[in-house]
């Protein structure tokens, strides 16, 4: 299930896995809120009106840094 503990470890294990000539492609079909004018996406047992359930994608795109990937696309 896409809970925020498994969405974590999937983004770390596949930082911890690209190589420099990988190209990666990442899709969240999901839920979205808005919360004091940042962006968070919402696991399976997020409560958008309890932040520290959720996932903020500013924390997501400073993991996908990480990746060794020459492509990175997020959609």
């Amino acid at each position: 299930l896409p809970t925020r503990a498994a969405v974590g470890k999937a983004l770390d294990d596949l930082c911890d896995t690209t190589r420099a000539q990988d190209r990666v492609v990442i899709y969240f079909g999901g839920h979205a809120v808005e919360k004091g004018g940042k962006a968070f996406a919402v696991p399976i047992e997020g409560d958008p009106a309890a932040p520290e359930t959720l996932l903020p994608v500013a924390d997501l795109y400073a993991k996908l840094k990480g990746l060794k990937a020459a492509q990175k696309v997020v959609i």
